[in-house]
């Protein structure tokens, strides 16, 4: 008997990621493989992860383990891999990554500022995908370009 799998999509894993707080923050295509970023889906993100177990039972790490229960549970869900910052070393290069995904940009401070999110962007973890998945438009030009560059200006440390 032939096994029927939903397709994955980009919006698909989006939903599922909502439903707990979180949301794709870009991803980036190596010959078949689709590696997709996770943030927090501001300002829902903070309700979800205090009423977890994880944030109430007084262990460390509450927020890492949270994070690899509920991006494990859905990487399990839809047949990938799951990857987190928090584990290494080696780490995995989510600095790196976030900016092949063309959602964020290098500062001229050398933080990163996301197209959404600008300075507040952070990840909880990433899915690896053995599959190539169609991505949304990403930005041609890092926000930063346009910008009066105020951020070096006030830089405490002429950086």
């Amino acid at each position: 008997m032939a096994t029927f799998q939903k397709q994955v999509t980009y919006a698909s894993i989006n939903e599922k990621l909502r439903r707990n707080g979180l949301i794709l923050r870009g991803g980036f295509k190596q010959e078949n493989q689709t590696t997709l970023l996770i943030g927090p889906n501001e300002p829902f993100f903070w309700e979800y992860f205090r009423s977890s177990s994880e944030y109430n039972d007084a262990l460390p790490d509450p927020m890492d383990r949270w994070s690899k229960r509920v991006i494990g549970e859905i990487a399990s869900d839809i047949n990938s891999r799951a990857v987190y910052p928090s584990d290494g070393p080696p780490y995995a290069p989510f600095y790196t990554w976030a900016v092949l995904s063309k959602k964020a940009f290098v500062s001229p401070l050398k933080l990163l500022v996301h197209e959404d999110v600008g300075l507040m962007i952070s990840y909880r973890g990433a899915l690896v995908l053995e599959q190539s998945i169609q991505l949304p438009v990403s930005r041609d030009k890092s926000p930063c370009e346009a910008c009066s560059k105020p951020c070096i200006s006030a830089c405490p440390a002429d950086a």
